[in-house]
């Protein structure tokens, strides 16, 4: 069946991420060490469940309050905002491709299925948008209230895309989601290398020159 809808995960795909960089934003700020930082926001079990919540729908003033308590110091909200979203990087080889095919096939349906929060799927769509990509429709945790591999997310983007389950393709850098996709009845691939990515969309009929001259 031809493919109608690309499902694409944003953070590792289309944008790269280094929650590290957030520790070394707040370190800075005070004075602790970069490494504690990190090991409390990111790498500990309440870190994880607290940007988890986030993620989930939870409120920009609970989490703020509740990171603030680990660092043991109030910022300005405009502050903290702005090191919390500075972790991204354009990921423009594969912006490169998402532009190719949207050029060359834009009744394609492109959709934007991501586990983040409010303020940083916001900067996420900003630099896509600067390198020219503009997502049909987002299906985002923080506004489903669920996060992948849960199946209500993948529900909700196909949904969005308005196409069959079969017409999609659902790429993700990572394998628990994509297997919970195919789970699902949703074709996917993970990704790892551009090529990989370059190769699954031709097995599922586009680039149909390229696959003749090689």
């Amino acid at each position: 069946m031809s493919l109608k809808a690309l499902l694409i995960d944003l953070g590792n795909v289309v944008v790269f991420f280094d929650r590290r960089k957030v520790a070394e934003h707040f370190a800075a700020i005070t004075g602790q060490e970069e490494s504690s930082i990190n090991y409390h926001l990111n790498e500990s079990a309440d870190g994880q469940a607290r940007l988890a919540a986030f993620e989930r729908g939870g409120s920009r003033n609970d989490f703020k309050v509740l990171t603030e308590r680990v660092l043991g110091t109030s910022l300005p909200g405009s502050l903290f905002w702005a090191m919390h979203v500075d972790l991204f990087r354009a990921n423009y080889p594969v912006i490169n491709l998402l532009h190719r095919v949207k050029s060359l096939y834009p009744e394609i349906k492109l959709v934007a299925v991501t586990n983040t929060d409010e303020v940083r799927l916001e900067r996420m769509l900003l630099l896509a948008e600067f390198a020219g990509i503009l997502f049909d429709n987002v299906a985002a945790s923080c506004y489903v209230c669920s996060r992948k591999p849960q199946q209500k997310i993948y529900q909700v983007a196909i949904s969005l895309a308005c196409v069959q389950k079969e017409e999609c393709l659902f790429v993700d850098d990572i394998l628990e989601n994509c297997a919970a996709a195919e789970k699902n009845g949703i074709p996917s691939q993970v990704f790892s290398t551009l090529a990989d990515l370059e190769n699954a969309l031709r097995e599922r009929g586009l680039f149909p020159e390229e696959r003749q001259s090689s």
